[in-house]
């Protein structure tokens, strides 16, 4: 029987990119997997057997008053069976001792995604506080 382990340390660009991929993400540089990585203040990763990394979940932010949860991930083969409440539950956990009252504790939910986030404490933004995002420009060029 495969034994999932869940482990607080970094995530190596390779995992990353790798559990990315398995999600159909768009793909990234090893390069850019490492520069993403770097600053996390807190991450778990998920290990099938001890090696095979499945599922990771990020916690970006300044570490005193704001907190995004980033690339909460499992992979396809292993979604609907705990992994991913227990990663929240274990990340949930970190930030109850580490975030002080009142920070913002955010994230961005994938489309799909909204209802697993809401089993766990979070909520939409409210019409009169929404969440933006800045666009893309085209490059020179592009039209």
């Amino acid at each position: 029987m495969a034994k999932i382990s869940y482990v607080g340390r970094s995530v190596m660009p390779q995992e990353f990119m790798q559990i990315r991929a398995e999600l159909g993400l768009p793909a990234v540089s090893f390069a850019l997997a490492a520069r993403a990585l770097r600053d996390d203040l807190f991450n778990i990763v998920v290990l099938l057997d001890g090696e095979a990394p499945v599922g990771c979940a990020r916690v970006i932010g300044d570490g005193a008053l704001t907190f995004y949860l980033q690339d909460v991930l499992v992979v396809p083969k292993l979604q609907r069976k705990g992994i991913g409440s227990k990663v929240m539950e274990l990340v949930l956990g970190h930030l109850r001792s580490l975030a002080p009252p009142g920070a913002f504790v955010g994230l961005l939910a994938a489309p799909g995604t909204e209802g697993f986030f809401a089993k766990h404490g979070f909520a939409a933004r409210p019409a009169d506080a929404p969440g933006m995002q800045l666009l893309p420009q085209p490059q020179a060029g592009q039209a």
